[in-house]
């Protein structure tokens, strides 16, 4: 699992979603995401300003994807 992944079920958790529903939207099987919080602490309580942060990643990840897809920019050279 990637850090995108990662950042997404994060960002799911503590906005309150179920292991079950994050499973659904991402398309993994419930006991992986479990799993994925569990040995990566994805369930630790919310440090301050971690969701405004993780909105802006998941923002900034979509932006790129879209970019990447109208042809704006090289998939092979990422930005980071």
């Amino acid at each position: 699992m990637g850090e995108r992944e990662g950042r997404e079920i994060r960002l799911a958790w503590l906005l309150g979603q179920n292991v079950t529903t994050i499973a659904a939207r991402m398309g993994r099987d419930r006991h992986y995401v479990g799993r994925v919080i569990r040995e990566r602490d994805l369930d630790a309580p919310e440090r301050p300003l971690e969701v405004a942060w993780l909105v802006l990643q998941c923002a900034c990840d979509a932006a790129g994807e879209t970019q990447v897809t109208a042809g704006e920019v090289d998939a092979a050279f990422p930005c980071g």
